[in-house]
């Protein structure tokens, strides 16, 4: 974020707290974290999913494997449960730490759920 760190603390409201002054060659931003994260493993499942880009992936390793959405994106049930055995162990979000199923003070149902939905859906229909 370092990149757009002044843009940050000038136009953010709290941006001098949040803005990070690590630099990197690619900024990705997202409300949440977990969002950023879910869009890129779609976006990688697709351009592996992809037939021009079979060639590559030819060239580089020899073969062609098919890729498998699971190995990328899990699903919201998944990503439900694994939230719940973090939380039954002691981790809490740091927002809003109480001991409810949420990520960035926002609940887990029905936000990041539905969020993750429209992101596997985008997966579905490619």
């Amino acid at each position: 974020m370092a990149v757009v760190h002044k843009k940050v603390v000038n136009h953010i409201v709290n941006g001098g707290v949040i803005a990070s002054a690590v630099h990197t060659d690619q900024l990705v931003t997202a409300g949440v974290s977990n969002w950023a994260g879910y869009a890129l493993a779609a976006a990688l499942f697709l351009l592996r999913s992809c037939p021009v880009h079979h060639r590559y992936q030819r060239h580089g390793v020899g073969h062609y494997e098919a890729p498998r959405k699971k190995d990328f994106v899990a699903d919201v049930e998944h990503e439900r449960s694994l939230l719940a055995f973090m939380n039954s162990v002691g981790f809490r979000d740091g927002v809003a730490p109480h001991q409810d199923l949420s990520v960035d003070g926002l609940f887990f149902d029905p936000v990041h759920a539905k969020k993750l939905n429209s992101i596997l859906e985008v997966i579905v229909e490619a």
